[in-house]
This record gives structure tokens, sequence and C-alpha cells, in this order.
């Protein structure tokens, strides 16, 4: 069988099973088992497929057809143009997330670009990387509380040539002590509601860890420990841009502004959900 026809058949069948994304994931699972590019994948439509890796093929097609999401099948995702490993530890990066990477980029001052950043739950790195990647006079510190995250943090960190700049920590918030403090702190804590997590899609509620879902009762227990940690890691001029449920706009902001904070601005996701805070200390208020 060809290229061209495999695909086809992977197709009709995750379209069957009302796979949302059924041609790209098709297409993503050919070229991961063939290792072509898309321009291979196109150019190469005739290319016959051997029977190893037909195996193969179906076997990753079972997987997906199950739920698993195509970037864990693979063990990669694409945040911000720029390659991530994940596991099963690590939570998959969504588009979404990215708002929290431009939120900071748009209001830093470019001509001062040598910052200190903290990312609190760092999982896969997606977020502090991409920041890094874009600022190459910053540096940054990543806390997780799972050695899994961790570990693939410093895989994708050491692959995009930024461990250098990189300290990675494996501890939770509540034991996180430093001397020094930050210019940006960011973070995408679990903001699911306990007993919501249950009518999440399979491919999140399944394959994500609960760690990095679960946000409690009311989704907002993370949110009450960063705005009483936060202050004292965070410079009097510093910026903290925080992930957010899209209904939870207004509690979030009444949490941290308890702890004297200032919101700067609410952003919104790719669909115009709100999903970013923007915040600083309100200094005005002392």
């Amino acid at each position: 069988m060809n290229i061209v026809k495999k695909y086809n058949l992977l197709k009709k069948i995750l379209k069957q099973r009302d796979i949302e994304n059924f041609a790209l994931d098709a297409r993503i699972l050919i070229q991961y088992v063939l290792k072509i590019s898309r321009e291979d994948f196109i150019l190469k439509a005739n290319k016959q497929i051997s029977s190893a890796d037909l195996d193969i093929l179906d076997k990753l097609a079972q997987r997906r057809l199950q739920g698993e999401p195509v970037s864990k099948i693979i063990g990669k995702r694409e945040f911000y143009g720029l390659e991530f490993q994940i596991s099963s530890e690590t939570l998959d990066p969504r588009p979404d997330t990215e708002i929290l990477v431009s939120t900071i980029l748009n209001n830093i001052d470019f001509k001062n670009d040598k910052y200190e950043i903290l990312d609190l739950g760092t999982g896969s790195g997606c977020i502090l990387l991409s920041l890094l990647h874009e600022l190459p006079n910053s540096e940054g510190t990543g806390i997780d509380i799972s050695k899994g995250a961790i570990k693939m943090a410093k895989k994708n960190a050491i692959n995009l040539n930024l461990s250098n700049r990189l300290n990675l920590i494996n501890t939770g918030w509540q034991d996180f002590s430093v001397q020094k403090r930050y210019d940006i702190i960011v973070s995408n804590p679990p903001y699911i509601p306990t007993q919501d997590i249950a009518s999440l899609s399979k491919e999140v509620k399944n394959f994500d860890p609960n760690t990095a879902l679960d946000g409690g009762v009311d989704g907002l227990n993370c949110y009450h420990d960063l705005a009483r940690i936060i202050p004292s890691f965070l410079k009097e001029d510093g910026m903290v841009a925080i992930e957010i449920g899209y209904s939870q706009a207004n509690d979030v902001c009444d949490i941290f502004k308890r702890y004297n904070f200032l919101v700067k601005s609410i952003e919104k996701d790719l669909a115009g959900y709100n999903r970013c805070i923007l915040l600083e200390k309100n200094n005005k208020n002392k």
C-alpha cells in the first residue's frame, strides 16, 4: 500500500469515530512512522509503505481511536513555533496557553531584555523556554512537583540550546525558597473544578496528568496559593501572567486584589475567552 492510499484509509477510519482533526492526525502519524517531512508526504505520495510500518501505523491508529492525543502518541508538540517533547507526566501544551508568552512579550521593554523569569509549575517548560528563546539575555527558573515533568523540561532545554540559562527545581510551590526576586512570574496552574474533570474529553481526562488539571472544588485552589506566595518572589516593579479558566476572570482577579495586586489587563484566547490575567504589585496602596 502506498502513502496516499494509507492516508485516505486512516482518514476514513478516524472520521468514522468522530476524531475532530482526522485528516491532520492521519498525516502526522504517517509522517512520524515514515520519518518524512510534510513536503515528502506530498511529493512521495505513491511510495510504498513496508508491512512493518503498516503494522506500526495500525497500532498507533488504535491508540488514537482510544482517545490518546496524537501529540502524546508521537511524544512532541509545537508551541510558540518551537518543538517540545511531552509525556504522560506533562500537560499537553495548547495554543491558548501561548497567550501567556505573547502577553509578557507585549508588555516588556526589549531595550533592556535582561530579565529573571520564574515559572511556577513548569511542566514541559514550554512557557518558560519560549520566553527565554525570545529573550536571549534573560534567565529562568522553573519549578514543578513532578520529577517526570522536570526531566522532560530538561530535555527540551537541551534540545533548544537553552539549558545554560535555565534552572529547574523539583519542588512544590509551598517549599520553594530563594534569596532573589524575579522580574517576571508566569504560571498555568490546575484550574478545572474537580467535579468537571469527568466531563472533559478523553484526550484530556485520560492522558493529561490529573495533578495538572484538578483545581479543587471550585477550581480556584491554586490561585489562592499563588496570590499568597508570589509577593515574596516578585520584584517591586515586576509583572505576573497567570492562565485562567474561561469563566474565572472575576474570581481570580478578586483573589489577587486581596493580596494587593493590580490587574493590568485580561487577555483573551483564540476563541475569544478570557485566558490570561496580567498583574503587578499595587504599590500605591502600601
